[in-house]
């Protein structure tokens, strides 16, 4: 049986890994050479190796989490495998990582913290300049820096937790449980509630969003927006680069992010605008305008039919649907090109408070 010759025609035993890393970002490379290159360079597999079938078998699963946006055709040229060097960095931060041992269960935190740290590292080591920008300008980035810290912290107080807790005194330790289990009992109850709410927000954002747009733009816009990990928002960044979509290079330096887009960066994130009453003001005209509108009206009126305000639970879920109608009408007030100011805007509400964070538990 022959050797097995890759698109360049070489075979593997004539492939030199320094002549890979020259081709890094600048060539066209099989999947034969990426394996070869993350077995000579990578940090994830110099403790094991990797193959051409396993790296084509995680293009079908980067292909799979894109929700459509990109097919196994996209890294293919006649049928044959071969990587567009536009591709290589956004690619190789992401394959350089435990994402896709499916021996690991993804949910347990220290799995979390071995991704996060894999690609915050990798982001600095594979990324050209634009793109390094694009990802660390989202709010996906500093999020995982800031919870690769955090996810240490908090195994390590559970663990102190438990032990602190089954060496105290069997005569109140009965006490303390009980505590314990009410207090995390009602921090769940509050993750989950805030989750729901603001993943629901963003479905019903993104899909406004899809219904204005050129359908490629609008369908990779929408994921982008709906993304809420590192690892789904890099892969959302590689479909946007795939399908080449323009990035808008007018300066924005001269521009002012409009109202409505504020107003609906509020309803999304519930930001704190430091008793800004300029903003206040115009945010409340806008809330105003908005619920003297027939729809809002109508769904309100329908609400108040159904749900008891006075009642706790009922009076949330009104409150939400509220809030969702709101979002419903605001968006189409928003262009796609502002999208973007929203997210510079969250990152320089929330900013701040992240890295003060940070820089608290990099103290202890």
């Amino acid at each position: 049986m022959g050797r097995g010759s890759d698109y360049l025609g070489k075979s593997h035993q004539d492939i030199d890994p320094q002549e890979i890393k020259g081709k890094i970002n600048r060539e066209l490379i099989t999947t034969e050479e990426l394996a070869l290159y993350l077995n000579e360079f990578g940090t994830y597999y110099k403790k094991k190796s990797i193959g051409k079938k396993t790296i084509e078998n995680h293009l079908i699963k980067i292909c799979k989490d894109s929700n459509g946006l990109l097919k196994i055709t996209d890294f293919q040229i006649n049928g044959v495998y071969a990587i567009d060097p536009k591709f290589h960095g956004l690619l190789l931060t992401i394959l350089d990582t435990n994402y896709f041992d499916g021996r690991k269960n993804k949910r347990n935190l220290i799995n979390r913290e071995e991704l996060f740290s894999d690609l915050v590292e990798n982001i600095n080591i594979y990324l050209l300049e634009e793109d390094m920008q694009e990802i660390m300008n989202n709010s996906s980035y500093l999020n995982a820096v800031l919870e690769s810290e955090l996810t240490k912290r908090l195994s390590n107080e559970l663990v102190i937790l438990f032990r602190e807790l089954f060496h105290a005194d069997s005569r109140v330790r009965y006490r303390m449980m009980k505590y314990v289990i009410e207090s995390i009992s009602k921090t769940r109850k509050w993750i989950s509630s805030t989750d729901a709410k603001i993943f629901t927000d963003k479905m019903v954002y993104g899909a406004r969003i899809a219904r204005e747009e050129n359908k490629v733009n609008a369908e990779i816009l929408k994921e982008k927006i709906r993304s809420d990990s590192l690892e789904e928002f890099i892969i959302k960044c590689l479909a946007d680069k795939v399908n080449q979509r323009k990035r808008d290079e007018e300066s924005d330096e001269e521009e002012i992010i409009g109202y409505p887009t504020i107003y609906l960066t509020d309803l999304l994130y519930q930001l704190n605008f430091n008793n800004n009453n300029e903003i206040e003001r115009h945010l409340k005209e806008l809330d105003d305008k908005l619920s003297s509108q027939e729809q809002y009206k109508r769904i309100e009126d329908k609400a108040k039919e159904i749900l008891n305000t006075e009642n706790p639970l009922e009076s949330v879920i009104y409150n939400e649907l509220i809030n969702l109608c709101k979002i419903y009408l605001v968006a189409p007030l928003v262009t796609t090109k502002e999208y973007g100011k929203i997210q510079d805007f969250i990152e320089e509400s929330m900013q701040k408070d992240k890295w003060d964070i940070l820089r608290e538990f990099l103290r202890k």
